[in-house]
């Protein structure tokens, strides 16, 4: 009895001893992964219509292949995510904003994507209350959002996806625009300007990752937009970033692409150019990019494959011929001049890059709090679906100027507008144009702000979306009131007060919304005055409020502008030339007369 006992007792101190060998036992790391990695995407403006009318899966439905058949997928979302919000003073003069309602996250989830960057100049587009809904949108479909948050130390805070037996760390960051940036007490996204701040607030980031994951991607914001290479301060970052303990640097902001190098074993892709975008038809460079999958295990990155891609104005598809060609041509020059080592196979579909990691970090001593699994995408709640947007109103707000509704043709009525007074030259202002609608209209409406200066010499137009593709005709319900919210961007005009007016327009402006009183569909909104001298910087209605004080109503009354500045400077100092000259040859025949 005594001899089973015994027998029994050695039985389970070799179960208990080979369980926590097993346990302490680290992983072979022999399996082998994908990670797909896209640029800068924006699923705002033209982008929602296209949508309503064609479905979730139709801006990325010649990719999915390649996105979904990947572990874990990541893009930078150079968007808010949000049906709230205004908009924000980003210090800009005459800045762009982008916002895609909520239902755009359809786009993300169909597709398969794990993880969005969050931290770029647009994801404070709409301000705190804007971002913080991107966030819980985001986390209610299950996708991880590195880069911005609640207050500082969560937009520092990396996010971890969880990818077969491994984990994945990803930290987001942005050197554009200080006025966004997270706060102790206020959302907003991780920033820092300078190099020397750069690394130091992502020393503690980059060890809380390295604690909890077994691989850590940084995937930056940074640089300007069409920029052909990285600086040799920026190249110098990269490394120290990589020294850090970063595995792989996958940065955007550019619009086009970037080349390539390898440092001590890492891949740094300084810019990804362009993912999907409504690309407007000059941005010849911005439509030819590439998509880059990443092979990884336990070690770390080991392949690097450049799928070049085409983007057209309401999809992305893989290039073809020429466009391909282009792209492959590109990345191969411009990696020879950061990497002259790096050498590149051709594959029918682009280009692939072997990597050698070597032996990886350590592993990891911890899971984190919070894990995302990568794959596991849920529907967007009816909920948060339903929401409607503050484009839309209950009634007519007291500050629009208001006059009899102007009945148009397709259910439409215009009810009123509210204007700034003034915007200095080279800045944008802010328009609300309100509208009553019977119901839904399809095939690609959109509004038009033009401004005719007073002498008829000058003028601008503006299309744009309704309310920036947040308040799109196609999900127009009867009887609704909608704001059309807009930030109108006029070019470089000769200053002077200019008369405004709105259309409904479809299609390239071959049909327009119209009236008796108006047949060709332009409502007079009221008048702009473009100034220069003593008026504020940046977008009125937004960094101020477009309200003329007593010195710039004198210099509108007298239509003092810069350009009517500069016409007295030349024409004024051609005169004093002139004057001055007569009067020296009239001094000089008195002096030969007086000798």
């Amino acid at each position: 009895m005594i001899e089973k006992c015994l027998c029994l007792l050695c039985c389970i101190t070799l179960v208990l001893c080979g369980s926590a060998w097993a346990r302490e036992t680290p992983d072979t790391g022999d399996k082998s992964y994908t990670l797909f990695a896209g640029g800068d995407t924006m699923l705002g403006r033209r982008f929602p219509a296209m949508v309503y009318e064609k479905g979730p899966t139709w801006p990325l439905a010649a990719l999915l292949p390649l996105i979904s058949g990947a572990d874990v997928a990541m893009i930078n979302l150079e968007c808010v995510l949000s049906s709230r919000g205004t908009f924000w003073n980003k210090d800009e003069e005459d800045p762009f904003y982008f916002r895609a309602p909520p239902v755009m996250a359809d786009v993300l989830t169909r597709a398969g994507f794990d993880v969005v960057m969050t931290a770029n100049n647009h994801a404070m587009d709409y301000g705190p209350e804007a971002l913080l809904e991107e966030h819980e949108i985001l986390d209610a479909v299950g996708i991880a959002a590195p880069g911005s948050g609640a207050n500082r130390e969560e937009a520092a805070a990396p996010r971890y996806v969880k990818v077969g037996d491994l984990v994945l760390a990803f930290i987001g960051l942005t050197t554009y625009n200080r006025p966004i940036a997270a706060q102790v007490d206020r959302p907003g996204v991780q920033w820092a300007e300078d190099n020397a701040r750069i690394l130091k607030v992502l020393q503690d980031s980059v060890a809380e990752a390295r604690r909890h994951a077994d691989l850590v991607i940084f995937s930056p914001h940074w640089g300007g937009n069409w920029t052909e290479q990285p600086g040799a301060g920026r190249v110098a970052l990269a490394h120290a970033i990589i020294d850090l303990g970063v595995d792989g640097i996958l940065g955007h902001s550019a619009h086009q692409l970037h080349g390539i190098e390898v440092y001590k074993n890492r891949p740094i892709v300084y810019d990804m150019g362009n993912f999907l975008w409504d690309v407007a038809h000059w941005q010849k460079r911005g439509q030819v990019s590439a998509a880059f999958l990443l092979d990884f295990d336990r070690s770390g990155f080991k392949r690097l494959s450049i799928y070049p891609i085409k983007l057209l104005v309401d999809r992305t598809v893989p290039a073809e011929g020429h466009d391909l060609r282009q792209v492959e041509t590109t990345m191969i020059n411009l990696t020879r001049k950061l990497d002259p080592e790096v050498t590149f196979q051709h594959t029918d579909r682009g280009l692939v890059l072997a990597l050698h990691p070597g032996p990886g970090h350590a592993r990891r001593h911890e899971l984190p709090k919070k894990l995302y699994e990568a794959g596991h995408q849920r529907p967007l709640p009816a909920s948060i679906r339903l929401r409607r947007g503050n484009a839309v109103y209950d009634a007519v707000p007291d500050w629009v100027k208001t006059g009899k509704p102007i009945r148009l043709s397709h259910g439409v009525e215009f009810l009123g507008a509210r204007l700034p007074e003034a915007v200095r030259d080279g800045s944008g202002f802010a328009a609300d144009i309100f509208l009553r609608v019977g119901g839904p209209l399809h095939g690609g409406w959109y509004g038009v702000i033009k401004g005719v200066r007073r002498d008829g010499r000058d003028r601008f137009v503006w299309p744009h979306p309704i309310a920036n593709g947040g308040w799109t005709p196609e999900i127009w319900r009867k009887g609704e009131i909608g704001d059309d919210v807009v930030l109108v961007r006029p070019p470089l005009v000769k200053g002077g007060t200019y008369r405004l007016f709105w259309r409904l327009e479809k299609g390239s402006g071959a049909a327009a919304a119209v009236s008796a009183n108006y047949p060709n569909g332009y409502i007079p909104l009221g008048e702009i005055w473009i100034g220069s001298l003593g008026m504020p910087k940046g977008p009125s209605g937004v960094a101020w409020s477009g309200r003329l004080d007593t010195d710039q109503t004198i210099l509108k009354k007298l239509n003092i502008t810069r350009a009517f500045i500069l016409w007295f400077v030349h024409w004024g100092g051609a005169i004093v030339i002139v004057v001055s000259v007569v009067l020296y040859f009239v001094y000089r025949r008195r002096s030969m007369k007086a000798d």
